[in-house]
């Protein structure tokens, strides 16, 4: 799949039809053009060298903070495009309104290759790797499940009141990230989002400062509808599942096969619930069968694994053979048992 990263000044374009709140700023050519552009966005203005290869601004000192006068706007225009490079093709200056704040998160979309277009926000800033608080959820994002991702976030004093600015606009930061999902269901062919920073202003409303979208070509004709249903499809499996299958369910209090099965009870679960004992026998009240081949087709669509980890491999494939299409596993061996379990 070929992909190919926009300009920050594209992809903020593209993001704000969407509604997500950008920094004013100026797109312009010249040095003069870029004084001109700060001085109509009253100072301390932000000046960034753009261009469709520029990817990594920061890394490569091509962003200038906090100008404050006409002539420093001038010369720090005229210092970027002098840092021009060939292959960084057509290039232009980027002027924008300085955002303070104290408190900055991280926000965008990524197309993974086996859960789909899902959804992130997260501390940023100097915090982001010592806390890493990320959460995510799949596209198609509404309000309800936008407000669930910042109630999901682990580090909540950050978002009320915080060294004298407001709490998060909670409202306004779940409109962001409806808006991200907008973004990728009107164009399936974008593969990722980066909003990076987004600034907590005093008032507590967000301001997006920096943005990138990547697009890669689509590997599929599916519309956007079709994709969207598949994707929702494939998660209901996980998340809402008609039916759950507990493998290697136990009459054993001490073990996982008896805990998945009591509590799927206890919560009230109102699917199908069955489950394979080598015995066969009843574990809680339900009817168990011997094997995965046992049971019907097309009625349990998770499984909660609680078998040896050396017998999952051919499990799950006996499980995808009866329509089950999500699986949870429990069981020890692997990644904590050595290099071979690592392997599996």
């Amino acid at each position: 799949m070929s992909s190919s990263t926009l300009s920050e000044s594209e992809s903020k374009k593209i993001l704000a039809s969407f509604g997500i709140p950008f920094a004013e700023e100026r797109e312009v050519r010249t040095a003069t053009q870029a004084a001109d552009a700060a001085h109509q966005l009253s100072f301390p203005v932000v000046i960034k060298l753009c261009g469709d290869s520029i990817a990594h601004k920061t890394e490569r000192g091509l962003v200038r903070l906090g100008i404050r006068t006409r002539t420093d706007a001038e010369q720090a225009a005229h210092d970027l495009l002098s840092a021009a490079r060939p292959e960084d093709g057509d290039v232009t200056v980027l002027v924008a309104q300085m955002i303070d704040g104290k408190r900055e998160l991280i926000a965008g979309m990524v197309d993974d290759p086996q859960f789909g277009p899902s959804i992130m926000l997260g501390v940023g800033g100097i915090l982001a790797e010592a806390i890493a608080d990320v959460v995510f959820r799949p596209v198609p994002l509404g309000a309800d499940a936008a407000l669930s991702m910042i109630d999901g976030l682990k580090t909540q004093k950050l978002l009320g009141s915080f060294r004298g600015e407001e709490p998060v606009d909670r409202s306004a930061l779940a409109a962001l990230l409806v808006g991200l999902s907008r973004a990728h269901e009107s164009n399936p062919n974008i593969s990722s989002i980066d909003v990076n920073p987004v600034i907590i202003r005093s008032d507590g409303s967000p301001v997006a400062v920096d943005a990138l979208v990547e697009l890669g070509s689509s590997a599929s004709n599916s519309t956007s509808e079709e994709i969207v249903k598949y994707e929702m499809d494939a998660f209901s499996a996980l998340f809402d599942p008609k039916g759950i299958l507990v493998a290697g369910a136990s009459s054993h209090p001490g073990k996982f096969g008896f805990v998945s099965l009591h509590n799927i009870l206890a919560s009230g679960y109102q699917g199908t619930i069955g489950g394979t004992n080598l015995q066969g026998e009843s574990v809680l009240g339900i009817d168990t069968a011997r094997s995965v081949m046992d049971v019907p087709d097309d009625v349990y669509d998770m499984v909660l694994v609680c078998t040896p980890a050396s017998t999952n491999i051919e499990l799950l494939r006996q499980c995808a053979a009866k329509g089950i299409r999500a699986a949870f596993v429990t069981s020890a061996g692997y990644g904590e048992a050595g290099d071979a379990g690592i392997a599996a």
